[in-house]
C-alpha cells in the first residue's frame, strides 16, 4: 500500500477549476494559498469578482484570529498591500465593534495611500457611498494611523 497511490487518499479529493481530481485542503491552508497567490488582475481561470467571492467564503470558514494574524503575516513577510486590506475589510463584516479590527488595521496599513485604498475596497464591498460612515474598528485604527 506504501507505494499503491490510486487507492490511498481518494476521501480526500476534489475536483479542480479544470475538472480534473485533486487534493482537498484544509480552509486554513485554502485561505493561505489564495492569499498567496492573488493578484487582484482577471486571470485565465479567475475574475477579480470571482477570487473576491471566494476570499470571503474561505474568510468565513476560518477563525478570525488566523485570518487576522494571516493578514498582518502577508502585509509584513510577503509584503502585499492590497490582499491584507481585503482581508481586514472582510473580516471587519464579522468582527464589528471589537478591538480586533482597530489592531489588524494598525498593522497591515504602512502607507499613507494604503488608507484610502482601505476605505475604496470598503465602500467597494459594503455597497457603501462616501457619506455613509465607516465601521467602529477602522474608524478608531484610521485616527490613530
Amino acid at each position: 500500500m506504501k507505494f499503491n497511490f490510486k487507492t490511498a487518499n481518494k476521501e480526500k479529493e476534489v475536483i479542480n477549476y479544470e475538472g480534473e481530481k485533486a487534493f482537498a485542503l484544509s480552509p486554513q491552508l485554502e485561505l493561505y494559498t489564495a492569499v498567496a497567490t492573488a493578484a487582484l488582475s482577471d486571470q485565465f481561470y479567475e475574475k477579480v469578482a470571482d477570487k473576491l467571492k471566494h476570499l470571503r467564503e474561505l474568510i468565513a470558514k476560518n477563525d478570525a484570529d488566523f485570518v487576522a494574524k494571516l493578514a498582518i503575516y502577508a502585509r509584513e513577510q510577503m509584503h502585499l498591500r492590497s490582499i491584507p486590506l481585503v482581508l481586514a475589510v472582510e473580516l471587519a463584516k464579522q468582527q464589528s465593534g471589537n478591538t480586533v479590527i482597530s489592531k489588524l488595521t494598525n498593522r497591515v496599513i504602512q502607507r499613507a495611500d494604503e488608507i484610502m485604498e482601505l476605505l475604496a475596497y470598503y465602500a467597494l464591498a459594503n455597497e457603501r457611498k462616501e457619506e455613509q460612515a465607516i465601521a467602529k474598528g477602522f474608524g478608531r485604527s484610521i485616527q490613530q494611523v
